[in-house]
């Protein structure tokens, strides 16, 4: 289920109300932005993508160019609201990151299957 960005900041402080992960200093610090959300169950599937601060010096406007771009990142947070990596930091391209945000939420998809799959065939009532 797809769910907005002020929806994961809402869940977030629910369940990390300490928490500055999405706060407007850190996201500004870091030129963070919220590109895709996605709930499975408890968890949460994101992208974000990242700029280099404004205030890093380039010898060229082709150095600026080159540099002052996007890096995404795919993310998870999970039930505890604590939020981890999927994949590389600040590395993928929008195309790469798009691709690994769909391959983990059907990861999860598939676990669940095989969870559901193997509870079906293996749980006797009465049992435990």
């Amino acid at each position: 289920m797809q769910i907005t960005t002020d929806e994961l900041k809402e869940l977030y402080q629910k369940r990390q109300p300490d928490g500055f992960w999405f706060s407007e200093e850190t996201m500004r610090c870091f030129g963070t932005k919220i590109i895709i959300t996605e709930q499975r169950g408890s968890f949460v599937y994101f992208v974000t993508s990242e700029s280099p601060p404004i205030s890093t010096r380039y010898d060229s406007v082709e150095g600026f160019l080159e540099n002052f771009r996007s890096f995404y990142t795919v993310r998870i947070m999970d039930p505890d609201g604590e939020i981890d990596n999927i994949g590389p930091f600040c590395e993928l391209d929008r195309d790469e990151a798009m691709y690994l945000f769909e391959a983990a939420i059907n990861a999860c998809v598939g676990m669940l299957n095989d969870a559901k799959e193997w509870y079906e065939e293996t749980y006797e009532p009465g049992e435990g």
